[in-house]
């Protein structure tokens, strides 16, 4: 299967089993079954997630596979899920993204006052990962930290950009 098939196989798997959803925190994409352990797997390489296990509690339940990818990774995929996805999961990606927008606190990103970098940088940071440029050859090209760069593309910083 080549890269664009596996793709469109993750669409549909999407578009019937997954969830878009947006907590206080980061946007998620979740993934839940059972017994399609080969299903999921595939997902889980596909998306960069990790998948676990839950072992049924008693002998007439079926194991839950279960996959959550979380922050910035979410993000990208929502925005490339997007426009494959049916009007009701596009409606629901948009609502996500844009309540991920709305959270206050702390000033984020480059309203921070010691912030280095700007949005557009933070959003060429993640199409070289995409591009599949190392972390710390972004790092040396943005005169960053390899730790900053790579809270950056796992999702644990600048969440709010898109």
């Amino acid at each position: 299967m080549n890269e664009e098939q596996k793709f469109f196989w993750l669409v549909g798997l999407l578009e019937g089993e997954g969830s878009f959803i947006c907590s206080s925190k980061s946007l998620t994409i979740q993934l839940r079954m059972t017994k399609d352990e080969d299903t999921m797997t595939r997902a889980a390489i596909i998306l960069g997630a990790k998948l676990r296990k839950y072992s049924a509690r008693k002998l007439e339940y079926n194991d839950v596979y279960y996959l959550a990818l979380n922050g910035t990774p979410a993000k990208i995929w929502m925005e490339r899920l997007l426009p494959y996805m049916s009007a009701r999961r596009q409606e629901q990606i948009k609502i996500s993204i844009e309540r991920n927008k709305s959270f206050p606190g702390t000033p984020r990103g480059e309203s921070h006052g010691m912030a280095k970098l700007n949005n557009e940088d933070v959003k060429r940071i993640r199409e070289l990962v995409l591009e599949g440029r190392s972390v710390s050859s972004i790092a040396e090209l943005f005169d960053m930290s390899y730790e900053h760069i790579r809270r950056i593309t796992t999702g644990k910083i600048w969440t709010h950009v898109l």
